[in-house]
């Protein structure tokens, strides 16, 4: 079983994706193949990715994990590209904040913050 679930609604132009608990190297590797089809296939239905990650179940990561995160070469780049991921606690936020490529990134303690700022224009 993986650590992470992906899904796309279809009517807010939002893919959602939940992901938990403690990532090896090889998950995060996995995680970055089915977050780049994931993230295709939203662009293809309405021209831009935007990417809710709900994470505040997940836990603090090991630096490793981490890093292999930020390796990832940037996906949310395009005009309307966004992700919102929500996270757990202050320390997660920090982490997460290390692995982000540009400002159409962000990390929130708060599913509606999140939600907010990723469907503003």
């Amino acid at each position: 079983m993986s650590n992470f679930e992906f899904r796309f609604d279809e009517e807010q132009g939002v893919l959602h994706c939940k992901a938990n608990g403690f990532f090896t190297v090889e998950e995060v590797q996995a995680f970055g193949v089915a977050m780049r089809h994931h993230a295709d296939t939203a662009r293809r239905a309405h021209g831009y990715c935007r990417l809710l990650i709900d994470s505040s179940d997940g836990v603090v990561q090991s630096n490793e994990v981490i890093e292999e995160f930020a390796r990832f070469p940037p996906m949310i780049q395009r005009p309307g590209d966004k992700k919102a991921v929500v996270v757990s606690s202050s320390l997660a936020k920090v982490q997460a904040r290390r692995t982000f490529h540009s400002d159409r990134e962000q990390a929130f303690v708060s599913m509606a913050a999140a939600t907010a700022w990723l469907m503003a224009d």
